[in-house]
């Protein structure tokens, strides 16, 4: 379970260079995607 850490530690510090370099907030990207996935979800069922 060390590895799961260790990935998760990469992905919060590439998402921080991100943000840091280019001003591209990769959490304020992907929400609007994963909200409008629900709510097709929602829908469908």
């Amino acid at each position: 379970m060390a590895w799961l850490g260790l990935l998760a530690t990469g992905f919060a510090l590439a998402a921080a260079f991100l943000n840091t370099v280019f001003g591209y907030c990769l959490g304020c990207e992907v929400y609007p995607l994963v909200r409008r996935a629900q709510g097709r979800l929602d829908t469908v069922a």
